[in-house]
């Protein structure tokens, strides 16, 4: 009787996960249309020219040693290699790559759960809210976050591996789960809050507290503890060098408080009603005290009802402290974001709350098909939200244009969106959005540049200058080649040759290996009427490009 029993609920086991592997499929099918995005995943992928020859020696020893784009993780270097193997530059295989991981991601939370707590339609319910819900759309339809799924598949495996060891202690299994952290590590840094969770799944549902042993389970995790701040170290160390954290010593006290209560309820409120989800939220400069006291007052209400009720309802004791703990990553404490919210962030955080979701709804709904019922309404209504949600990301267009539409004061989204149109000749509706993002800041570095970019390429170099001029401030800081370049170009066009030979000189030393440059550099020595500076500039042209057509007949011009 027994093994039928058992044999029942493991073909039944095998049914939902196959539910759910289809019901992720279905939803997410709309990622095969979508293009890459200009936010990420070209800097990632489409011209990160290291990656482009595929999985090989080379690449792996540089994705083992680069802190290109501010991060560490090798291991995310090399699926975005394997991809370009397997699909080359098109983005449906890419696309599609990050969802086969979010499936195996959803099939294994669904594993964990049912391996630790023993329940199964609490644990599909689970499941499918986080496979479902529109706030995993960023994680799943953005190329550039393959960071994000793939340490959360090393993040569920790390779980299992532990749940198999707290029950069956054996060494070997200890080390499983340290390999999956480490991996996980090395593909998105986000896991260094992983040890702590393991002291809360000790708890429940694994029930491994008892008189006497607390001091032996946190000393278990000392080595993954290790682990979290050797991570952090080389996580920190790339961002200072290239000066995109801000301190919080910095800043005041009471506006990184106020940031971090309201993106704490901010993300609850998105959760509940996922109709204003956007790739890009506006920095909000200060919150109403009121709205942050509200919002300081229900965190607090919660923390203390989960800790007082925590022997009758240990899920919303380990729920609740899963989503504040998970977040604090993430919770910019030192500023690397202009937003002070991303959907991406609650990939995993969010599991807690669904988690209490989940539990809380079958102490309610006494009735399993009441309790089922509820779980498939609920789910629907949030596919379609998703299905509208990666509609979003089809395009760069689209994706900027929806963030404007949903949000208030979003200069970025206007800058981003006034790229887009730039690039796609719309020179007119380009100025437009990169002056209503001035409006709102207006000593943005980004916006100064591109605006003085668009007004080049409309033929107004006078007005252009001004705004170059005030964006030098982002170039001194990082790649100051363009900025050099057009603002050459825009001296050279007002006939100021003096000043603009200044620039293309210090953008020689930057490229020296682009002909063009040299070019332009005896366009200007020529008009400043150094005809044997000018042939140097010119033999340099030839020496980097034979055949240059104009450098060519230049020379031959000034030796007459």
């Amino acid at each position: 009787m027994a093994s039928k029993i058992m044999d029942r609920e493991r073909r039944l086991i095998y049914l939902i996960a196959i539910i759910l592997i289809t019901a992720s499929f279905l939803c997410y099918l709309p990622l095969r249309h979508n293009a890459f995005v200009t936010y990420d995943d070209y800097d990632y992928i489409v011209n990160n020219t290291q990656i482009h020859s595929g999985l090989n020696i080379d690449n792996i020893r540089w994705a083992l040693t680069t802190s290109y784009f501010s991060y560490w993780h090798p291991i995310t270097w090399i699926s975005h290699m394997a991809d370009i193997d397997l699909f080359g530059l098109n983005p449906k295989g890419h696309h599609l790559m990050n969802l086969f991981i979010h499936m195996a991601n959803t099939v294994l939370l669904f594993l964990c759960l049912r391996l630790m707590a023993g329940k199964v339609w609490e644990s599909a319910f689970v499941a499918a809210l986080f496979a479902l819900h529109p706030m995993s759309v960023d994680s799943v339809a953005w190329a550039a976050e393959r960071k994000n799924v793939l340490s959360t598949l090393f993040w569920f495996l790390a779980i299992i591996f532990y749940v198999c060891y707290a029950r069956f202690p054996a060494l070997w299994r200890y080390l499983l789960v340290l390999l999956a952290y480490v991996l996980g590590l090395m593909s998105k840094p986000m896991l260094v809050t992983l040890p702590f969770l393991l002291l809360l799944l000790d708890y429940w549902p694994l029930g491994r507290y008892r008189p006497g042993r607390y001091v032996g389970l946190v000393l278990e995790k000392i080595p993954l503890i290790f682990l979290t701040a050797l991570s952090l170290l080389m996580t920190t160390l790339p961002r200072w060098r290239l000066g995109k954290v801000i301190p919080a010593e910095s800043l005041s006290v009471w506006p990184w408080l106020s940031r971090a209560i309201n993106s704490y309820t901010g993300y609850l409120i998105n959760m509940v009603s996922p109709t204003r989800l956007t790739v890009l939220y506006p920095f909000i400069w200060g919150w109403p005290w009121w709205e942050t006291a509200l919002s300081a007052a229900f965190l607090v209400s919660i923390t203390v009802a989960a800790v007082t009720v925590r022997n009758k309802y240990p899920y919303l004791f380990v729920g609740w402290f899963w989503y504040l703990g998970t977040l604090v990553p993430v919770i910019q404490v030192f500023l690397v974001n202009i937003s002070p919210m991303a959907d991406r962030f609650t990939y995993v955080p969010f599991v807690g709350i669904f988690i209490i979701i989940a539990w809380g709804m079958r102490d309610v709904l006494n009735k399993l098909t009441v309790y089922l019922a509820a779980t498939l309404l609920i789910t629907t209504v949030l596919s379609v939200f998703t299905w509208i949600q990666i509609g979003y990301w089809r395009d760069s267009g689209t994706l900027y244009k929806h963030a404007i539409d949903v949000t208030r004061q979003n200069y970025m989204a206007h800058n981003n969106y006034g790229v887009y149109l730039m690039e796609s000749g719309k020179l007119d509706e380009a100025m437009a959005q990169f002056d209503k993002g001035l409006q709102i800041f207006a000593y943005n570095d980004e916006l100064n540049f591109n605006m003085g970019s668009v007004l080049l390429r409309m033929g107004k170099p006078r007005e252009a200058e001004r705004y170059l001029l005030t964006s030098a401030n982002l170039w001194h800081k990082g790649d100051r080649a363009e900025f050099y370049n057009r603002l050459a170009s825009s001296l050279m066009a007002e006939g100021k040759y003096a000043e603009a030979l200044d620039y293309i000189t210090k953008l020689s030393l930057i490229r020296p290996k682009d002909p063009d440059v040299f070019y332009k550099k005896a366009q200007i020595l020529i008009a400043l009427r150094m005809p044997a500076e000018a042939a140097g500039a010119l033999r340099e042209t030839l020496a980097l490009a034979p055949g240059h057509k104009g450098a060519t007949e230049a020379l031959r011009t000034i030796a007459r």
